[in-house]
């Protein structure tokens, strides 16, 4: 029974795999404000939301904006998101990078490989809150 239940922990945390380009070490303490570009072919429900809230989570203000000007906004975090159909829908992937001056400095992606019900009902901000918290090599604040 217990190996069952390891394998069974091991298949649910696969099936929500991605790839993390962390921001360098303390990093984001120095990051005040992030321009969030404007992806008008996404159509995950509250996405935006989800980021501003969690970058205001760790102190860090936002602005959506069009079109990022690095001259008024050095960080800009760019966005993609896909949903998919399995019986009802849901985010199936979505990758972040940040970016300092047109140059990355952190990418980080969420990624659903399990065609099952697993996480089906998964709010956007509890699939997309552990991955902005990899972007930004940041952890999750006790209490919180």
């Amino acid at each position: 029974m217990k190996r069952l239940f390891t394998v069974s922990l091991v298949l649910a945390l696969a099936a929500c795999a991605g790839t993390t380009q962390p921001l360098a070490e303390g990093k984001a303490n120095q990051i005040n404000n992030v321009c969030i570009v404007k992806n008008p072919k996404v159509m995950v429900s509250g996405f935006t939301d989800v980021l501003q809230q969690r970058l205001q989570y760790h102190g860090i203000a936002s602005t959506l904006v069009d079109n990022a000007d690095t001259a008024a906004c050095p960080y800009q975090l760019t966005y993609t998101a896909r949903r998919t159909w399995n019986g009802q829908m849901r985010m199936a992937r979505a990758e972040l990078r940040l970016w300092e001056n047109q140059q990355q400095i952190a990418f980080a992606e969420y990624k659903n490989l399990s065609r099952s019900s697993n996480g089906i009902n998964d709010t956007v901000a509890e699939k997309m809150n552990p991955i902005i918290d990899a972007l930004l090599n940041k952890k999750k604040r006790v209490g919180l």
